[in-house]
């Protein structure tokens, strides 16, 4: 097969916070403080991408009691910056990761806001199960802190 006509591996960057919840749940007793809810965004382009295509991000919010999805007409640097300044945000970290495709049946485990994000980013890591372990594991494969500063 010509190397052009080779499927390209994209990537996305996503920006997955963690905070402490604003609600009182009864799993919040498996959580630590701080660690208690997790959501994630990333940019999306208004026509191709390249370097003068306007980038927007796109927010999806997993709730206890619906799917809080935003589009906001910003950079998503920009947004991560000034979430980053809230005290009830624990952390958020960047990480780039490649596009799902053609993935075959993957464990969901518990429907929660770790279970979702996941989803959206194309991870099938049944084990992860809570914030902080969603928090651990993005850093393990190459995510940055923006709180810290640092990657492992």
């Amino acid at each position: 097969m010509p190397v052009s006509q080779q499927a390209k591996t994209e990537f996305r960057t996503y920006y997955v916070v963690f905070q402490s919840s604003k609600y009182h749940r009864p799993w919040n007793c498996f959580t630590w403080n701080q660690w208690q809810h997790t959501w994630v965004f990333f940019a999306k382009y208004q026509g191709p991408p390249g370097l003068l295509t306007t980038q927007h991000t796109l927010k999806v919010e997993p709730l206890s009691t619906f799917l809080d999805i935003d589009y906001w007409p910003e950079h998503p640097e920009k947004i991560a910056k000034e979430f980053i300044k809230e005290d009830y945000i624990k952390d958020i970290v960047e990480i780039l990761l490649p596009l799902p495709k053609n993935v075959s049946y993957n464990i969901r485990g518990l429907i929660n806001c770790v279970t979702l994000v996941k989803s959206v980013m194309g991870l099938s890591k049944w084990f992860v199960m809570t914030p902080q372990q969603l928090h651990r594991y993005l850093l393990r494969i190459g995510g940055r802190s923006l709180k810290n500063g640092r990657c492992p």
